[in-house]
Parts: structure tokens; sequence; C-alpha cells
């Protein structure tokens, strides 16, 4: 599967365009050219003026304060390939991200703002370890966007079992049970002279 959100980033850049031109033009007519006689509706042009340029922020602005990003997700071949950068006003970095399917070690989806930042933070397994991603922020996906990628991620989570080993003991694998509204699953494995071994998958059930 192959998707990215460039109509939803150009939509947003197109809105950003008009929004600044008329703005302007507000301006001009009001100011430089004096065509418009106040107070109109009842308020003066400061007041309009104000509203005007609150509602320029608000559009500017909103997608930049929900980290909106250029995304681009492909789990075609052997890998989990993700390209993503800011969308603001300015483009960030280009930024990239490739992991191979057999060490792909799970994920984190994080909400913050009541649910305006949404974020995926991929982990891969490297060597013994654990390596964690920077976070790819998923604001400006769309949700069947969000629910397809949320769904292939689990997929590939789920089809991976963890060994956990300790130096004094042999690995062993570890199968876990999903609760249901759980974001993590802990999973316990018994050995002998009453160790534990566990391994913490993450993994969030719900999609929106």
């Amino acid at each position: 599967m192959t998707f990215d959100n460039s109509r939803t980033i150009i939509g947003f850049r197109i809105k950003m365009f008009f929004a600044t031109i008329l703005l302007i033009a507000w301006l001009v007519v009001v100011y430089a050219a004096e065509l418009i006689k106040f107070p109109l509706l009842g308020m003066s042009d400061t007041v309009w003026t104000l509203i005007l340029v609150g509602i320029y922020l608000v559009i500017v602005f909103l997608p930049m304060v929900r980290n909106f990003q250029f995304v681009f997700f492909s789990d075609e071949g052997n890998n989990i390939v993700f390209r993503y950068f800011f969308a603001g006003i300015v483009g960030g970095k280009k930024n990239s991200i490739s992991i191979s399917k057999n060490t792909f070690a799970g994920y984190k989806y994080e909400k913050k703002y009541l649910g305006l930042v949404k974020s995926v933070i991929l982990h891969q397994k490297i060597g013994q370890g654990i390596a964690t991603y920077p976070p790819v922020y998923i604001s400006a996906l769309t949700r069947e966007q969000r629910e397809k990628l949320l769904s292939w991620l689990n997929q590939y989570a789920i089809s991976m079992s963890y060994i956990i080993f300790n130096e004094y003991y042999r690995c062993q694998f570890c199968i876990c049970s999903f609760w249901n509204d759980l974001s993590v699953a802990n999973c316990l494995l018994p050995t002998a002279n009453f160790y534990n071994y566990y391994y913490n998958f993450e993994l969030s059930n719900k999609l929106t």
C-alpha cells in the first residue's frame, strides 16, 4: 500500500494564499483607497480589521500548531517507508524513515491537545536493543488515511513475535494477549529460578 496526503497539503496552501490576498486587498481598499464607509454593520474599520486578521491567523497558524506534515507511506517491498516534512508557510527539512519488516518492533500512537495533534513513534529492533525514531505527525492525514495507516502498522506489529532473553537463560518466545482500550500489552514469561522475562509491546487499538 502506498499513499500520501499531498492533496490536503496543497489545499492548505491554497487557502493560505487566498487568505493572504484577501487580507492585503482589505487593507488597500480600507486604508489606502478608503472606498468603504464606516461604521459598517455597526462596527468601525478597526474592529473589522481585527476580526479579519484573527481569521487569517487561525487559517495560517492553526495547521502549524497542529504540526501539519506532508506524509508519504509505503509498505511495498521488504521495508516500511515514511517520508515527511513540515508543511507550514516555509517547508521544513525533508526526512525519511525506512524500516525492514523483519526488524519492525511496533509503534506508539499519541494524541495531544484534545486530539488536535496526532503522531506515531516507530520502533525498530537493532541488535539486542530497540531504536526509537522521532515522531511522525499524522494530523494532516484524513481519517480514512489514518485508519489505513494504523491498521497496516498493527498487522505488522501483531505478526511479529519478539525474543526476550537473559544472558543466563535460553531465548523464549512471547505471545501477547491484547486487551481492548489498552495502549500497552505486557507479556510475561516465567523462567527458571523464579525469574521473569518480559516484553513491553506498545499497540493502540483506537484508530481515532
